[in-house]
């Protein structure tokens, strides 16, 4: 079977659960099938992008950066995307496979599909309610909604990652049905039991993977941090991951005199990330929305407790479904989110910080995507 892709974003450019499913996706899905990835490979080459994977790569050309100095979504870029989503009229494939951002371009792509006589499938990684759509963007909040009933029209062969977005695209004033295929984690993970037992002088260590965006709240774990600082807690915050937000960040933890306590990386090698899972002791992830949660998944898959902020948009807290994997906190308060750190240090039974969770291994999600889409054939 003949496979295009679609890609808005990739690896290592941009560092989310996006970029994260389709780089495990396209490694294993190019073993068996005749892959065509199409995406702007003028920054970053497709061997850095996705070395040893047996592909054709087709550079659309220059995209302007996907998020604005606001941390919201570039409209130029969605634009400039969608005007160069016209190349994939000769790829002459089976299947043509994008995500719903940006929702733009899915009217379009739906009609070059009619005209090449190829089959769409759509991945829906969340869906915004009128809230968040309101929260983002009062002005244009009302187009932003109508925009997404209109992508979801012209969406075909929906996929999504967790049952908590199949539910939402269902209540859409255009619902749809949806196949859940979630995500997954590496099989060459190095499993380990968390042991919290800390010495007098040995400092905890916090980690945070994700986007670097407004709705992750990561500026609140640097307020967290300020608070543990200010109550002689030698705790160390690792934040891995890129965004518009970055210099921002860095600024507040440097008026706020917290850069022994706060460490920034991106644009990490794979391992480094494991070993970084690996060698701390808790993950922090204040995010607002998640359509999955897929650092929440490797985290917990390095039986590593995990605290998540316990919100309706947020379907990573479907997995932490025990104390065991962590805890859920319903509020931004860094009172509440200091207290909850220092409950899980008190826990010193590794046995009680395994998981109750398991999570699939890449190679099986791979598997069942891709009967899925022999399916659709």
């Amino acid at each position: 079977m003949k496979i295009s892709i679609l890609l808005e974003s990739y690896q290592p450019e941009y560092w989310g659960g996006r970029e994260t499913r389709w780089k495990n996706l396209i490694e294993l899905l190019s073993e068996s099938h005749q892959l065509v990835i199409y995406g702007d490979f003028s920054r970053i080459s497709s061997d850095i992008a996705f070395p040893g994977v047996r592909a054709k790569f087709i550079n659309i050309g220059v995209l302007p950066p996907m998020y604005g100095s606001n941390g919201n979504r570039s409209l130029k870029h969605a634009v400039m995307y969608t005007s160069k989503a016209y190349k994939i009229l000769f790829s002459k494939s089976d299947i043509l496979l994008i995500d719903q951002t940006p929702l733009i371009s899915i009217p379009i792509v739906r009609f070059f599909c009619l005209l090449s006589r190829t089959k769409l499938s759509v991945t829906w990684h969340e869906v915004w309610s009128l809230q968040t759509w309101f929260r983002y963007s009062r002005l244009l909040g009302i187009f932003g909604v109508l925009l997404q009933e209109i992508a979801l029209l012209f969406s075909k062969n929906i996929v999504v990652p967790s049952v908590e977005v199949a539910a939402d695209l269902e209540k859409r004033l255009f619902s749809r049905k949806s196949i859940v295929i979630a995500n997954g984690a590496k099989s060459t993970l190095h499993m380990r039991r968390v042991n919290l037992n800390q010495a007098k002088n040995s400092s905890v260590q916090l980690l945070y993977v994700g986007r670097l965006i407004k709705h992750k709240n990561c500026d609140f774990l640097v307020d967290v941090m300020e608070l543990a600082s200010g109550q002689g807690k030698n705790w160390k915050l690792t934040i891995i991951g890129i965004g518009p937000l970055e210099g921002r960040l860095r600024e507040l933890v440097g008026d706020k005199k917290l850069q022994e306590c706060i460490t920034f990386k991106s644009n990490v090698p794979e391992i480094e990330l494991m070993d970084q899972y690996s060698k701390s002791d808790i993950f922090v992830f204040p995010s607002q929305r998640e359509g999955y949660g897929i650092s929440v998944a490797e985290a917990i898959s390095h039986e590593l407790p995990v605290i998540v902020y316990d919100c309706p948009e947020n379907a990573a807290t479907s997995l932490v479904q025990t104390r065991a994997s962590g805890l859920k906190v319903k509020n931004l308060e860094t009172s509440v989110w200091f207290a909850a750190i220092e409950e899980i240090l008190l826990n010193k039974d590794s046995k009680q910080l395994q998981s109750q969770v398991k999570i699939a291994k890449w190679e099986s999600i791979a598997t069942e995507y891709s009967k899925f889409l022999n399916s659709l054939m």
